[in-house]
């Protein structure tokens, strides 16, 4: 994502999950996704962290073992 924009190689569970997640960055102008290709717009450069938190599975653990601080508002 340094170059704002990452291809997924991952299982396509995963990505799947990661869409729907960036799915609201989408819809608004801040990232688009082709295939398996995730860009940042220039739109979507100041919200590049929240893109980022999608691909975060420790993140979305079903069950986390402690809380998270680090996140976006």
């Amino acid at each position: 994502m340094c170059r704002f924009e990452t291809e997924w190689e991952g299982s396509d569970q995963d990505f799947r999950e990661i869409k729907d997640r960036l799915s609201g960055l989408e819809e608004d102008g801040l990232v688009e996704i082709a295939g398996r290709k995730v860009s940042v717009t220039e739109k979507g450069i100041p919200f590049v962290r929240n893109a980022c938190m999608a691909f975060d599975m420790k993140l979305h653990e079903r069950t986390p073992e402690k809380p998270t601080f680090s996140k976006t508002v």
